[in-house]
């Protein structure tokens, strides 16, 4: 009834007994229930008189129910009518249809030429916003979203500052070198998702043993807000491991989230011990052992231990110009 009144509006009156101090609603209750919940302030009525007594409105009810029900319908005019109306609906409903292809297909081209505009657009300086992320610490340093941590190694795997800065490059950023490449990193990180990598590996600050802890936090902090702010672009992190553990294990995991399951580091052949420690603090970080673990540099020795515990290791002189997906 509420979605007749809106198509047709109220096509019967309703009957009513009553004077201006109010009225009784004696047929069409259906019709005011229904335009009262669809708030409507007006119904078309039919007024009987006041004085009509219980039992003459009551007659007057079983009558006009009885005329309804004895009322024959034309059957032949009754099933032309409702063809006519199915006929008339199926070509509404095809006029419709083609249109909503229609305006389906525009609404898709503009939105891949939107797209397409977008990935021409590059990010500068001006669009590194100076802000404060979530975090589950004391110290401030941003919590890393867990919903974008690398699922596998995609390539090519490519050494920050191997190539030019504004070239595309479809892989994997990694940042074990000197830190001076870090500071202008710092000052504008927008280049890492202009060249629309998929994963980034967290830049490794160098954080040694003998690094005040004050610079270690400081160290911890940087890295893990840029990864933060690549993951507001899409770019899926690693988290490096590349961090004296055995003095900074309290803090160097400072923003990442329990069960975090991506992790990398730099190998050294002298000192394949520091490697399986941090192997096996990423494990207890994220809970199980089966997760992602790149293995960077370290020569043949690196190369076997990478081999024997199941991790990804790339060669610090291979080929970065390889395509496809090397997963952990």
């Amino acid at each position: 009834m509420r979605a007749s009144l809106r198509r047709f509006g109220q096509v019967r009156s309703v009957v009513v007994q009553g004077n201006g101090d109010g009225y009784l609603v004696v047929a069409g209750c259906g019709v005011w229930e229904a335009a009262r919940r669809e708030g409507l302030r007006e119904l078309r009525a039919d007024v009987i008189p006041a004085g009509w007594d219980e039992a003459r409105v009551l007659a007057y009810l079983a009558a006009d129910n009885e005329l309804a029900r004895q009322g024959l319908p034309d059957e032949a005019q009754l099933a032309a009518l409702v063809e006519e109306v199915r006929e008339r609906a199926d070509v509404e409903l095809a006029r419709l249809a083609a249109g909503s292809e229609e305006r389906l297909a525009a609404l898709t081209v503009g939105a891949e030429k939107r797209v397409a505009e977008l990935g021409k657009q590059e990010l500068s300086r001006a669009d590194v916003p100076d802000t404060l992320f979530a975090t589950d610490n004391d110290w401030g340093i941003p919590t890393l979203d867990a919903n974008l941590q690398a699922r596998s190694i995609d390539l090519p795997v490519t050494l920050w500052g191997a190539s030019a800065r504004k070239v595309r490059m479809r892989g994997t950023w990694l940042f074990y070198c000197d830190d001076y490449r870090f500071e202008a990193l710092w000052k504008d990180p927008s280049a890492v998702v202009n060249s629309q990598c998929v994963n980034a590996v967290e830049p490794n600050f160098t954080i040694g043993p003998q690094t005040p802890r004050a610079v270690a936090l400081w160290q911890i902090y940087r890295k893990r807000w840029l990864a933060r702010w690549w993951q507001s672009y899409g770019v899926r992190v690693l988290v490096d491991m590349n961090v004296d553990a055995t003095t900074f294990s309290d803090i160097m995991l400072l923003g990442v989230p329990r069960g975090w399951g991506a992790y990398a580091t730099r190998g050294y052949s002298e000192r394949q011990e520091f490697t399986l420690a941090e192997y096996a603090l990423a494990c207890e970080w994220a809970g199980r052992s089966d997760i992602v673990f790149l293995l960077y540099g370290g020569g043949v020795e690196c190369k076997a231990l990478a081999q024997a515990q199941g991790w990804v290791w790339i060669s610090e002189h291979m080929d970065r110009k390889q395509a496809g997906v090397v997963s952990g």
